[in-house]
């Protein structure tokens, strides 16, 4: 026997009953089953949140917050995957975390809805195609079709790459008496909140990942500020530096590449190993 689709369950009704029969009655013990009623999730999640903090080109980090549903009694978990759209996961791989509905958590942007959070950790990379991130509603059944999504949005730290426009576009120290490092301006300062001053040992064309020649920090020069700066009379200078360096700065971080000026200390000024 098959039973149709959407066949209703009698009410108080937990099992299916199969009797023995001929002309004369029935078997009195039946063979049974119990009915369970398999059946996906009715309410899928308010939305979903994400911000990046990682400034590196196709990678991301941060927490992710779901903003729960409003009756979760039909489903277990929330089910996050990398999305191609808004609606539709990526062809492979696309799995990211099952949270499950725990414990009520206050949405910091929303104090009237309840969330639940997954913190994608530094490094994540996203997948060829995946644009979104989406979460569905899920049960021991599958997932609801309709999941709640948002557009990935790959923040990027200043100045990647030494030819981009957001880069400085020189440093110069000048002056003895008062020493004045001078930053030349990046041609495109959108993308950019700071200069960043250090000591350096060695050029920046020098070496590879030019954060490796700092020899210590010296000042963060806002960009609405002035470029110039005097260094304080008083400020020793670590021993071993040979150059200024300028690296530009935004909220996800501080660039590789920098520029750089030779820079002979005064004498006596250089700070001298124990």
């Amino acid at each position: 026997m098959f039973l149709k689709q959407n066949t209703k369950i009698p009410e108080q009704a937990t099992h299916i009953l199969v009797f023995s029969k001929n002309a004369y009655g029935e078997y009195p013990t039946p063979g049974h089953v119990i009915v369970k009623d398999a059946y996906l999730p009715r309410e899928k999640p308010k939305r979903i949140v994400f911000h990046d903090e990682t400034g590196e080109k196709g990678e991301v980090s941060g927490t992710v917050t779901v903003s729960r549903a409003s009756d979760e009694a039909s489903f277990d978990e929330y089910s996050l995957h990398w999305g191609k759209s808004a609606t539709r996961k990526i062809a492979s791989s696309s799995f990211l975390k099952d949270i499950p509905k725990g414990a009520a958590m206050e949405a910091k942007d929303d104090p009237d809805v309840y969330a639940v959070t997954h913190y994608m950790s530094r490094g994540t990379k996203v997948p060829d195609g995946a644009t979104h991130l989406i979460v569905f509603s899920k049960n021991s059944h599958g997932e609801l079709h309709s999941p709640a999504s948002v557009k990935v949005v790959d923040n990027l730290k200043a100045c990647l790459n030494a030819t981009d426009d957001d880069c400085p576009s020189g440093v110069t120290a000048k002056g003895s008496d008062p020493e004045v490092f001078s930053v030349q301006r990046a041609k495109a300062e959108a993308s950019v909140t700071h200069y960043v001053l250090y000591f350096g040992t060695r050029a920046c064309e020098s070496v590879e990942g030019s954060s490796g020649a700092k020899n210590g920090h010296i000042s963060d020069l806002p960009v609405d500020g002035s470029a110039d700066y005097e260094l304080p009379a008083d400020l020793t200078v670590p021993a071993g530096t040979t150059h200024v360096l300028a690296f530009a700065k935004n909220r996800y971080g501080e660039s590789e590449v920098c520029v750089s000026a030779s820079f002979v200390p005064k004498t006596g000024s250089e700070k001298k190993e124990l």
